[in-house]
């Protein structure tokens, strides 16, 4: 095939040997303009100096997809702004995208439907140069709508920023097989009658949303005032469940910032600041699940949450059916301030429904300022009740919580559950002082906090917490007395599960800031060496792990503590790497956290890739004492002397870095 180069919206065509994907570039801001003849390969409409509208461009894009190959949209040089879409623009549309909310049957209006069943890879990219945006008439009616509605597989939005509608600004239907959003952000809704950033239909798979920003969604403000009500979320899956589960979606690298933080300190549910400033004291929810729509494959990934206020969680997902195969993981949440209100939790999961497959929320940081009052981080009321022993699939590992007033963790009716390796920071709620709150058990929360509960016994009921008594150090030998557990209030089903594995954590007062290690297979209690020395005066305390029938380790509560004289002039530095080999990585200069981030493919154990074949490899340092290293070396005794050196690494802290090399023979990767 022959290059040819042409210009404004009339196609162009890739050179041999690369696939062939026509191009189309938007040159025009009017907010319609049908293309003048379906299948021509000229993105035109039929005006007298003819130009190519978005709409135009979407009409030919679908054509080709469609009948002939992948296509991309683009803008033209030098075309700049925002396409205005007025509500005299949005009644002139007779496309309707209909669905259910809690609210009853709900049809909206789309302004640019992306619905034929194409064959062929779609990419609409902005470039961040094109914005679309709903314009209201003042005082006038607001027609609910969607600006986009991709319901084609295969369908990929990029670069798209500020777009705010009426409605929402993107929804994916049920047929939005593969499709995308990326690279993108909207930040600053310029009407408060926009609701959702993103509504994804029962019976799409695979969507994908990476790299993009969202905040300031305010909905209507007239529906904020009754927590029953707050169907409304940046992103929100929300319809029939008929229509079947929303499987493999993906949140990557988000950052959802619900704009100035505002606490209403009587706790009123009406907030009067709400009518004064819309766009951000009626703040949305970051990702809510609705109408008990089952979720299957669900990735919440290396996202950024902030600043959501009364009754506005992050991750409200309650309300979703049976799911199955969710993690959460790597993602931060600061300055929430969603309230003490039992229903409310920095991330909720689905209310009375059970989890199948394997379900991991791991290495998320919740960080908190007290004075904010967010009562809980993480919370899920479960689908087994009274003694029940059963599996809950869910583990909840290696994540730091600091600064809730209740319970950090609050599993009720979860069954049997993991929750190990988690760290709580000094400003964390905990009743471990007055050495009752590993036989804590109350719903209420707040009057009673405690670090992780398992409330009402109806979590891992049938493991108890052993504690400790004593603390010495002898000759740098560190020994800790043990007794063999404690009986919680709430005795019926609570049963002694032997062997257990103790977990040790140091604490400066009433937490558990530092993970010191574990012992296993552990059934006599009284005196043992401690794992890891810590550097610091303070107290030591225990949790309780043990395998049930289910064949899930159960995790007890935390102990009270024991106090801790400090190690004098004896610590011992130690540290873990883990290197993980890569290829795909688009930037040959990309950093450790791109890497891990996703930028690449990882390469699993035995795999052969080609000679020629560039392969990054990770290098993963944790620090695994109780003491801060500095300068650290890592060194690959095969594959390079020295890899990089770490200046500072606190405890328990990890970093890494990276080397590139190509592959020189073919060789299973170890």
């Amino acid at each position: 095939m022959v290059l040819i180069v042409v210009l404004g919206g009339t196609p162009r065509f890739a050179a041999q040997g690369d696939p062939a994907v026509t191009e189309f570039l938007i040159n025009s801001l009017a907010p319609s303009g049908t293309d003048n003849k379906a299948g021509d390969a000229k993105c035109e409409t039929a005006d007298p100096i003819p130009v190519c509208t978005l709409q135009a461009a979407i009409e030919q894009g679908l054509y080709t997809a469609e009948h002939h190959g992948p296509v991309r949209i683009g803008v033209a040089e030098g075309t700049s702004g925002t396409i205005e879409i007025t509500e005299s623009d949005l009644k002139s549309k007779k496309t309707a995208l209909a669905f259910t909310t809690k609210a009853g049957p709900t049809d909206l209006l789309t302004y640019f439907p992306l619905e034929k069943p194409i064959k062929h890879k779609l990419t609409i990219d902005l470039g961040k140069k094109l914005s679309v945006q709903y314009k209201p008439t003042p005082n006038g009616t607001v027609t609910p709508a969607a600006a986009f509605y991709v319901n084609s597989p295969d369908v990929e939005l990029i670069g798209f920023d500020d777009i705010y509608f009426s409605d929402t600004s993107i929804a994916f239907g049920p047929n939005s097989d593969g499709s995308s959003l990326r690279d993108g952000e909207s930040l600053h809704p310029t009407t408060t009658d926009a609701k959702h950033m993103v509504r994804i239909m029962p019976g799409a798979d695979s969507i994908t949303i990476e790299d993009y920003k969202m905040g300031g969604f305010s909905g209507l403000a007239n529906y904020m005032w009754n927590r029953n009500e707050r169907f409304f979320g940046m992103i929100s899956v929300t319809g029939d469940p008929a229509a079947g589960p929303v499987s493999n979606l993906t949140l990557n690298r988000l950052v959802l910032d619900n704009g100035e933080m505002v606490y209403n300190a009587t706790e009123n549910r009406y907030d009067p600041q709400c009518e004064a400033n819309p766009v951000w004291a009626c703040a949305q929810a970051g990702v809510i699940f609705d109408d008990h729509i089952r979720i299957d494959g669900l990735a919440i990934t290396n996202s950024k949450f902030m600043n959501f206020p009364n009754y506005r969680d992050p991750l409200d997902l309650d309300d979703a059916g049976p799911s199955s195969d969710w993690i959460i993981q790597g993602n931060t949440f600061t300055d929430i301030a969603s309230g003490i209100d039992y229903y409310e939790a920095t991330l909720q999961l689905p209310f009375t429904q059970p989890l199948s497959g394997q379900n991991y929320i791991r290495d998320n940081t919740f960080i908190n300022d007290p004075n904010l009052r967010q009562g809980f981080g993480i919370r899920w009321w479960g689908p087994n009740g009274d003694g029940a022993d059963m599996a809950s699939n869910l583990y909840i590992e290696d994540n730091y919580f600091d600064g809730h007033i209740a319970q950090s963790i609050l599993l009720t009716n979860v069954g049997t559950a993991t929750v190990r390796f988690n760290r709580f920071g000094v400003n964390s709620a905990s009743a471990s002082s007055g050495e009752t709150e590993e036989t804590q058990t109350s719903n209420v929360g707040w009057d009673e906090p405690t670090l992780f509960l398992n409330s009402t016994n109806t979590t891992n009921r049938n493991i108890l917490t052993w504690y400790p008594t004593d603390m010495t150090v002898v000759e740098c030998d560190p020994r800790v007395t043990i007794e063999k557990y404690l009986t919680p209030m709430n005795s019926e089903h609570n049963l002694p599960r032997e062997p257990v594995t103790l977990d040790f954590y140091f604490t400066k007062q009433n937490a558990a800031e530092l993970y010191l290690g574990s012992i296993e297979n552990i059934s006599e209690a009284g005196e043992m060496r401690l794992p890891t020395l810590p550097v610091e005066e303070g107290y030591i305390r225990l949790q309780t792990q043990a395998f049930s029938p289910t064949g899930q380790l159960e995790s007890s509560q935390f102990s009270r503590t024991v106090k801790y004289d400090g190690p004098g002039d004896c610590w011992t530095p130690s540290a873990k790497i883990t290197v993980r080999a890569w290829t795909d990585v688009q930037e040959p200069d990309a950093t450790y956290d791109e890497i891990i981030g996703g930028d690449g493919v990882e390469l699993l154990s035995g795999a052969k890739p080609l000679p020629g074949t560039p392969v990054w490899y990770t290098y993963t340092v944790k620090n695994t004492s109780a003491h801060p290293l500095s300068d650290v070396e890592v060194r690959d005794s095969e594959n390079a002397p020295l890899v990089c050196i770490i200046g500072d690494l606190p405890p328990i802290a990890r970093t890494g870095c990276v080397r590139r090399a190509v592959i020189e023979i073919r060789h299973p990767i170890e």
